[in-house]
């Protein structure tokens, strides 16, 4: 079974907030459709990653 592993920059163990989290179901979704369902493996370099907002460290 391949195996990929996502970094999320600015996070260490847990993912606390609410745009991160949804980028970390989006993945976790696409994963389990694909092992489970039979879905196409999408490329999960593409999913959208939230950017930090403006004051966040974010530009």
């Amino acid at each position: 079974m391949k195996v990929e592993m996502v970094v999320y920059k600015g996070f260490g163990h847990g993912i606390n907030k609410p745009k991160s989290m949804r980028a970390v179901m989006q993945h976790n979704l696409a994963w389990f459709n694909h092992y489970l369902f039979g879905d196409a493996l999408p490329d999960l370099s593409n999913l959208p990653i939230p950017k930090k907002p403006v004051g966040e460290g974010g530009t």
